[in-house]
């Protein structure tokens, strides 16, 4: 299409030679098209270059420059917690397929089943000798609870007697 080649000779005002002048000119005139585009093409570079001017009001650099220099470091902040997540991502993919491949989730499995049901049989044990304490010599287990409930009494004791303390010591400074 030859439009193209005078659309662009009139919007982009290349240095154009005689012969290409005579062309565009001789064009304009039977087209009525590209002469409605040159016509508005100047109205509109003439209003752009009339235009005023405004100065930026006082400080504009300053907020610029500052808003700018805010955003670019919420930008790498943002970079930067991505490319954490990615890490993180593809550092728990990488080892969730390792383990797979070498059976390691199926042995860590086992040895925790393992190491599990050997407390629960140790606390079972434990339980049972205890039982079998008290149901032989139940002297033991009263002596037991009356240490444990003096215990529990004189911490009380001391607890209290403490807060006493210190709100009689709190009370003697504020006067």
């Amino acid at each position: 299409m030859k439009h193209k080649l005078f659309e662009s000779w009139i919007l982009d005002k290349p240095d154009l030679d005689q012969n290409q002048r005579k062309n565009l000119a001789s064009h304009l005139v039977v087209c009525p098209q590209c002469r409605k585009l040159q016509a508005n093409w100047l109205a509109s570079h003439k209003l752009i270059m009339e235009a005023i001017q405004h100065d930026p009001k006082p400080g504009f650099t300053h907020r610029w420059s500052k808003t700018a220099a805010a955003r670019q470091a919420s930008e790498k902040s943002r970079q930067v917690r991505w490319t954490l997540m990615i890490m993180a991502v593809l550092t728990i993919l990488g080892s969730a397929f390792y383990a797979i491949q070498n059976n390691v989730l199926m042995t860590w499995l086992v040895t925790t089943l393992s190491v599990l049901s050997s407390l629960f049989i140790a606390i079972t044990k434990a339980m049972a000798s205890i039982d079998e304490l008290f149901a032989r010599q139940p002297e033991v287990g009263m002596t037991l609870g009356f240490i444990l409930i003096g215990a529990f009494a004189a911490f009380l004791a001391v607890f209290f007697f403490t807060l006493w303390h210190a709100r009689k010591e709190s009370l003697v400074y504020e006067k």
